[in-house]
């Protein structure tokens, strides 16, 4: 961990308020009150299963409006064992969103208030504030100790995904909160594998950008099926690099009980709530490929198709919906490269039927698309792929100089 140092900021009243950053003390607690505090959840668990959470390693990154959730009812549950990672500041406009905060904490690392408040409520608890960023570079060391689970809360979806592969490289469970931001229905509120996410553009964004990466399943995230009000948005959502929807505490709130309550029962192997399964059809996937590299070999004498399984997958899946860029929902599709004059990408391949394709295969090389399929089929295809550049170069990792 980075070393332990004091934290002096301005209190609400304006005074110095110091608070460690470290464990909290380690002096002996009658394990008979504690046994009483968590009585309901000894009886709906048992004794052993309480005893796995009490035994079990957290890490929170970032605790604001849905993360300080997680860690209050975490630790309310019997987790004994959490580190908080975020490097804000409480302010005035933190105290309608974040869990346990008072006028008294403005000025205070977020953290650092959440430590305080929660000891209040579980002195047993060994809690560590990190008042940092999550950062490649911090990433090891703020991810150290061996973690049961990391729970990332972040808006940015670079750093969700630096997190989220980062955790997948290294053997360590991940679950990631989706976008909350212009949603009001709690019963759409579920938590499910990365791969089963719809309509919210925080996870369709996060999604497209995991599977570049290969990672196309086996991260559960919380997710909420609303479709959100995007006539409430305060900033550009096309690439949507940050979170720019309003939020509703109540909302945000749950987005943190589904997480608490997901990861409790993972750790007590609570039988009755099982892993989301993954939503991949990789079989499909296969078959599209092979079917495009006999094409291509065919029309284009190529020995070699330059497109993976993964890449099959993202683009049906991303760039087409699984859709034909001609007429739709089709139950037989294929892939095929759009302009003939342009090498295979991600940004020349799409869907269509198989009858479709074949009727494609026949073009001439280097058919005017807007002759062939009219103005308005050439646009949609084209604005697609501008869309698909724009974010691989919204992605692409920055040289260091």
């Amino acid at each position: 961990m980075v070393a332990s140092t004091p934290s002096q900021q301005l209190s609400a009243l304006g005074t110095i308020a110091q608070e460690k950053i470290g464990p909290a003390p380690t002096h002996d607690h009658d394990l008979s009150l504690i046994d009483e505090q968590l009585a309901r959840n000894i009886a709906f668990l048992g004794p052993e299963k309480v005893k796995q959470l009490q035994g079990a390693r957290i890490i929170v990154v970032g605790v604001g409006s849905i993360g300080s959730w997680t860690a209050s009812m975490l630790v309310r549950s019997g987790i004994q064992m959490i580190r908080l990672v975020d490097p804000g500041y409480v302010s005035l406009t933190n105290l309608s969103h974040m869990a346990e905060a008072t006028r008294q904490d403005i000025g205070v690392p977020k953290v650092v208030a959440l430590k305080r408040h929660l000891l209040e409520t579980a002195p047993f608890a060994r809690i560590e504030c990190q008042v940092e960023s999550m950062t490649i570079e911090t990433m090891q060391t703020l991810l150290e100790g061996t973690p049961d689970y990391v729970i990332d809360t972040l808006n940015d979806v670079e750093a969700k995904v630096t997190l989220i592969q980062y955790c997948k490289n290294n053997g360590i469970k991940v679950l990631s909160a989706m976008g909350a931001g212009g949603k009001a229905d709690p019963t759409r509120i579920s938590v499910v594998d990365i791969s089963a996410t719809t309509v919210d553009p925080l996870s369709r964004a996060l999604r497209r950008r995991l599977r570049s990466l290969g990672i196309d399943k086996d991260v559960p995230v919380v997710f909420s099926t609303e479709k959100p009000d995007m006539s409430k948005h305060t900033g550009p959502v096309p690439d949507f690099p940050t979170r720019t929807l309003p939020t509703l505490t109540m909302i945000t709130s749950q987005f943190g009980m589904a997480i608490a309550t997901f990861i409790l029962l993972q750790l007590a192997d609570f039988s009755a709530y099982a892993t989301p399964l993954p939503c991949v059809r990789e079989g499909l996937y296969a078959r599209l490929l092979r079917d495009l590299a006999t094409r291509e070999s065919l029309q284009f004498n190529s020995k070699t198709c330059t497109l993976s399984v993964v890449d099959v997958g993202y683009i049906f899946e991303e760039l087409w919906q699984g859709r034909s860029v001609l007429s739709g929902p089709q139950d037989r599709i294929a892939l095929v490269r759009w302009d003939t004059r342009e090498p295979l990408s991600y940004t020349n391949t799409v869907c269509m039927s198989k009858d479709e394709a074949r009727q494609h295969e026949k073009l001439p090389l280097g058919v005017d698309m807007v002759v062939q399929y009219g103005q308005d089929v050439a646009d949609f295809v084209n604005k697609r792929f501008e869309q698909e550049k724009r974010l691989q170069a919204l992605f692409k990792p920055k040289n260091k100089e």
